[in-house]
């Protein structure tokens, strides 16, 4: 059948994918090169596909060091990607790149495919690796197989270029100002934080290595004893002098349009004409949403898998992207944290149908942004039903037969007649697709429809059949219904019988009668033959023999199998409608022959 050859050619076709999906055999790499600082220097990032491998998409995220490189360009030309899920993306902030696209069917196959080319300048001395902090190569299987087997960082080798002019002294300060300090190495402490000579808080930014959308903040500080006047700095140097002065001594301020990005606040109080030791508090704040990005099928927007891959990635400028968020319609809500990749990224289970998918990107701050894109997923063929019973009685259990894919799981829904689920049975269709299912649950007497959907080995579900009514009966209707077809039927067929004979003989004696009496008046003798009444109620005799004889064959039917009560009280409710209408026979006859008053007929002779 059909069916049948459907579901053999979807066996083949998983088959295929699985043994051209069981090897990983594609790399990644970043090229290397050396030059000097301040220039500008290319290395391209690179794909190879194993033999006899053809690649479908390539996603990669890329990382490098802020203080050795700075990426200024990423080129598309001579790429073997002609569909970018998303324009290449990069951050010197955060020292990522990402890129990710397409190659259609049938895909690429070779090795050493150009993906793009990173351009950097070098902006100090020393080795600089350019590394993939994610990646993924899909095969051009249909299933989005990742076959990415290893990733080969690229190292960028800078070397110091003449000596730099040298920068002018400051001017010596003031006796009030202390001298500037230079750069330490140790004003960082280890977690990051700066390293303050007191206690700053604040109430707007309370955690110092975390991230805000708020631009306006409130700080704190504990102002010493004969503290005469503050001053304070607001810049991106975890070393910067306070410059500005306040005459009196503070201890809060609040700052609005605090700048994107790291600051770090610096707080001096002046005690004695001296001002100590600086107070500092980093401030980290991105009121910039990320970097818009699109949804994309690398193996189509329709099909009939029931867990499309989709592909999806993007950049933030300062706090970097915290988490993915992905929906499909208004199921449950599906967490994608950065760190992992997000690509591919296989959506749960859908029912057949078409479902919007929702992925929405969250930098650290908070700030947000989404895509949408929808998927159709096509539903494989109903399984039919070849056999199944329109009417069930109480007592028997329900039947089914039908056909479907091979090897397959079953599902049949049983509904009531207000289309509610009663009840629901599994069972497996076998190599040939035929599968056969008995429902065990009880079902009360009324209307009830049956459906059935069928899943395959990929996961890829039908919808429902069409629905199929059946009726329920209860075991009294059922059995008053045999004991008509078995017993009544004929009786009924030998009561006509008899009753039509019995009106022949009653209209025959009545004709015979009515000459007797005509003889009689004539002086005739005649031998008195028997009368209607006795004809009819010697025919109603042999009527109630023959039904007594019904009578016997189920008595002698009782040894073999118990009547039902149905069957004893039909019985002798028929008994006793036999006794009544023999009783009304016999007073009819009573009455007939109760001598009457006939006028004399004389008959003279001429």
């Amino acid at each position: 059948m059909h069916v049948t050859r459907v579901g053999r050619a979807s066996a083949v076709l998983i088959l295929f994918f699985a043994l051209t999906g069981s090897a990983s055999a594609a790399t990644l790499s970043v090229g290397s090169v050396s030059g000097t600082v301040g220039q500008t220097v290319s290395v391209p990032v690179t794909v190879s596909a194993g033999s006899g491998e053809s690649l479908n998409a390539v996603s990669v995220n890329i990382s490098f060091p802020t203080d050795k490189l700075s990426l200024t360009s990423i080129s598309k030309a001579s790429s073997i990607i002609s569909l970018w899920a998303q324009e290449p993306v990069y951050s010197n902030v955060n020292g990522t790149a990402a890129l990710e696209g397409i190659i259609p069917n049938p895909g690429y196959s070779g090795s050493s495919g150009r993906v793009a080319l990173l351009t950097f300048t070098i902006k100090a001395a020393g080795s600089a690796t350019v590394s993939f902090s994610s990646a993924s190569v899909l095969a051009n299987d249909g299933q989005g197989t990742n076959i990415l087997r290893s990733s080969n960082p690229g190292t960028i080798t800078g070397s110091a270029g003449a000596a730099p002019a040298p920068t002018p002294a400051p001017a010596a300060p003031s006796s009030t100002e202390p001298a500037e300090e230079s750069e330490d190495e140790s004003v960082e402490s280890d977690e990051g934080l700066p390293k303050s000579a007191f206690t700053i808080t604040s109430k707007t930014h309370p955690e110092q290595l975390s991230w805000y959308r708020a631009d306006t903040g409130t700080f704190s500080w504990p102002v010493p004893p004969g503290a005469s006047a503050t001053r304070l700095l607001l810049s991106q140097s975890a070393s910067a002098i306070p410059s500005v002065a306040y005459p009196n001594a503070i201890g809060e301020k609040t700052i609005d349009e605090l700048p994107e990005g790291t600051s770090y606040l610096a707080v001096q109080h002046q005690v004695g004409g001296v001002w100590g030791e600086v107070g500092r508090y980093r401030v980290n704040v991105d009121t910039t949403p990320p970097r818009s990005f699109r949804i994309t099928f690398p193996h189509g927007s329709e099909g009939f898998n029931p867990q499309p891959i989709i592909l999806f990635n993007t950049l933030d400028g300062e706090s970097g992207i915290d988490h993915y968020d992905v929906r499909v319609g208004a199921g449950d809500l599906l967490r994608k944290t950065a760190a992992a990749d997000s690509n591919p990224y296989m959506l749960p289970m859908l029912e057949p149908g078409t479902h919007t998918v929702r992925v929405t990107a969250y930098d650290r701050a908070g700030n947000e942004t989404s895509d949408e894109a929808s998927v159709e997923v096509e539903g494989i063929e109903a399984p039919r039903f070849t056999h199944y019973e329109e009417v069930v009685t109480t007592a028997d259990n329900l039947k089914l037969r039908g056909i479907t894919y091979e090897n397959a799981d079953v599902n049949v829904h049983i509904y009531d007649e207000d289309g509610v689920l009663v009840t629901e049975e599994f069972t497996r269709s076998n190599t040939l697709g035929d599968f056969a299912v008995l429902i065990s649950k009880h079902l009360s007497a009324g209307e009830y429809t049956v459906t059935a959907r069928v899943t395959d080995d990929r996961g890829a579900r039908s919808l429902e059949s069409s629905p199929l009514p059946f009726t329920i009966e209860g075991r009294f209707f059922t059995i008053l219904q045999e004991l008509l077809y078995d017993y009544l039927a004929p009786l009924i067929v030998f009561v006509t019988a008899v009753g039509g004979a019995l009106y022949v003989l009653f209209i025959a004696a009545e004709r015979l009668l009515r000459s007797m009496k005509g003889l009689n008046a004539l002086g005739l003798t005649v031998r008195r033959e028997p009368s209607p009444e006795d004809t009819t109620h010697k025919a109603f005799m042999l009527l109630k023999q023959d039904l007594a004889s019904y009578r016997r064959i189920l008595a002698a039917a009782k040894k073999h199998r118990e009547l039902t009560g149905e069957e004893e009280a039909f019985l002798e409710r028929f008994k006793e409608d036999l006794t009544d209408a023999e009783s009304v026979i016999t007073e009819t006859i009573k009455k007939r022959r109760a001598p009457r008053r006939v006028k004399k007929l004389e008959v003279t002779e001429e």
